[in-house]
């Protein structure tokens, strides 16, 4: 190869990526999506959390570049089980686990999220998430208030992330104070 036809390709490399590159500004300026992206509301209004998982909700999503199933149960928890007050027969633990969209598992099918793979490994232990995109402590606490005296667990789990805080602040409702012994009153 001589130094012409070298010029010549690294010119015509230099052409393809500029190319590239204005198509993907182009792109972002006009805020297209994916071509496979659907949207569904996961989440509906409920009085006091603010917003909720639907409840029955099964579907196919698309996740950035991969298709994935998820589902609520009737109570709008990820996955399909129901909750009972009375625990089932041989299960001796109970673990509650409050968080927002990675307790939730968003993006990921209802076998690969972290308390389906918690249950497999504790087969004896029943394990409830409650991960709701979204939520911070104002909602985690809520979620407390009704699931904790419902469910009576002999463990609570609380997921904090770094963007937890923004929606701490973000987030007005419910509404909580703390009184002068530094407890949490509503």
């Amino acid at each position: 190869m001589n130094s012409r036809s070298i010029a010549d390709l690294g010119i015509r490399c230099v052409f393809v990526f500029v190319v590239l590159v204005s198509i993907e500004v182009l792109l972002r300026i006009l805020d297209i999506p994916a071509l496979k992206t659907e949207r569904t509301e996961l989440s509906e209004a409920h009085p006091y959390f603010g917003w909720t998982p639907r409840p029955g909700l099964v579907e196919r999503m698309w996740w950035r570049d991969y298709w994935y199933e998820l589902s609520h149960s009737e109570q709008g928890l990820r996955g399909t089980g129901l909750v009972a007050a009375q625990r089932p027969a041989g299960i001796k633990n109970r673990i509650l686990m409050l968080g927002d969209s990675v307790l939730y598992g968003l993006g990921a099918s209802d076998a690969e999220v972290i308390t389906e793979i918690l249950k497999q490994k504790l087969p004896a232990t029943e394990i409830v998430n409650t991960g709701t995109p979204g939520y911070g402590l104002r909602q985690e606490l809520a979620v407390l208030d009704l699931f904790g005296k419902a469910l009576h667990p002999d463990l609570v789990v609380v997921i904090y992330r770094w963007n937890d805080p923004e929606d701490d602040l973000k987030n007005e409702t419910p509404d909580y104070a703390f009184d002068s012994d530094g407890r949490v009153v509503r």
